[in-house]
């Protein structure tokens, strides 16, 4: 990411406001997966960090890719009973890959 912050305002983005929405997303993850599903917060903080760096080294692969790696997530939830939880952390993958997808300059 290269550029100032006022280039990326200029054009339309702004990273501060999406890095923000990200972190009230994990926080809001965080919390109920804490509160509500009872999974422990190392657990919980684990796959969050776990899901971000995923997102991040696979957001050049094609989105067939992406569809698999949600896919696996889902089934691997659903299998051991923590749907809601498997659902909380896809989301967290999506929003991820759409944060590092919209940073990324136009190659």
């Amino acid at each position: 990411m290269t550029g100032s912050f006022s280039d990326f305002a200029k054009k339309g983005k702004n990273p501060l406001i999406l890095l923000l929405a990200f972190v009230a997303a994990e926080i809001v993850v965080f919390a109920i997966s804490i509160a509500v599903l009872h999974i422990p917060p190392v657990a919980v903080g684990c796959l969050v960090v776990l899901e971000t760096v995923l997102s991040a080294l696979l957001r050049k692969v094609p989105v067939y890719i992406h569809g698999l790696a949600i896919l696996v997530q889902l089934i691997v939830g659903f299998v051991i009973g923590k749907a809601v939880f498997a659902i909380l952390i896809c989301l967290i993958y999506a929003f991820a890959l759409t944060l590092f997808t919209l940073w990324q300059e136009k190659e």
